[in-house]
C-alpha cells in the first residue's frame, strides 16, 4: 500500500523531498491548466503592417465628401486655431534643425581669429613720448575628423530620421484634430 503526503515522501527521498513534491504537484496541477499554448492567438494584421510598407493614407480633405459647408467651415477653423499642431509644427522646425546640427560634423571644420593688440612702453624716447605699438595677427585653421567607425553618419541619419518622424507626427495630429472635429459635428 502506498503512502501519499510530506512524511512518506521524507522516508522515500530524504533531504530532497521538498523538490521532489513540488515538482509532483507541479506536474499535477499542468494537467489542469487549459491548452493555451496549442490555440493559434495570432491577431488578423495586415499586410503593410508586416512588411513594414506604408498603407493607403486618407484623403488630405476627407470631410469635404459629405458636402457640408458648415462642417468644412468647422474644418478650416480647427486647422487653423489649434495649438496642438501649432506645437507640432515647431517640433518639425525643431527636429529639422537638430538634423542639420547633427550633419555638421560629417563636414570638415574651419576656425579663423583676429586680435589687435595696443602696448605702450613705460620708458620715454627724446621726444619725451612713450613709444606706442599696435600689434595685428590674423589665424585660420582648419579640421576633419574621420568617420572610421560611422558614429558621425549614423547621427546624421538619425537626425533626419527624427525629422521625418515628426512630420508624421504632425500629420497625425492635423488628422486627429479633424476626426474630432467632424465626431463632434456629427
Amino acid at each position: 500500500m502506498a503512502q501519499f503526503g510530506a512524511s512518506a515522501l521524507c522516508r522515500r527521498f530524504g533531504r530532497s523531498a521538498p523538490l521532489v513534491a513540488l515538482l509532483s504537484y507541479a506536474g499535477l496541477l499542468a494537467g489542469c491548466a487549459p491548452d493555451i499554448i496549442a490555440r493559434d492567438v495570432t491577431p488578423d494584421v495586415p499586410a503593410h503592417y508586416l512588411l513594414n510598407q506604408p498603407g493607403p493614407a486618407p484623403a488630405l480633405e476627407w470631410w469635404r465628401a459629405f458636402h457640408l459647408p458648415e462642417l468644412t467651415k468647422l474644418a478650416a477653423e480647427a486647422l487653423d486655431d489649434n495649438f496642438d499642431i501649432a506645437a507640432a509644427l515647431a517640433r518639425i522646425e525643431q527636429a529639422d534643425a537638430q538634423a542639420r546640427l547633427q550633419g555638421v560634423a560629417l563636414l570638415p571644420s574651419l576656425t579663423g581669429n583676429t586680435s589687435v593688440t595696443n602696448s605702450q612702453s613705460s620708458a620715454f624716447d627724446a621726444r619725451n613720448k612713450a613709444p606706442a605699438r599696435t600689434d595685428h595677427s590674423v589665424g585660420l585653421s582648419a579640421g576633419y575628423e574621420l568617420d572610421f567607425w560611422g558614429k558621425n553618419r549614423a547621427l546624421a541619419r538619425a537626425g533626419e530620421n527624427n525629422a521625418i518622424a515628426s512630420r508624421y507626427d504632425a500629420e497625425t495630429v492635423r488628422l486627429s484634430t479633424l476626426a474630432a472635429t467632424a465626431n463632434t459635428y456629427f
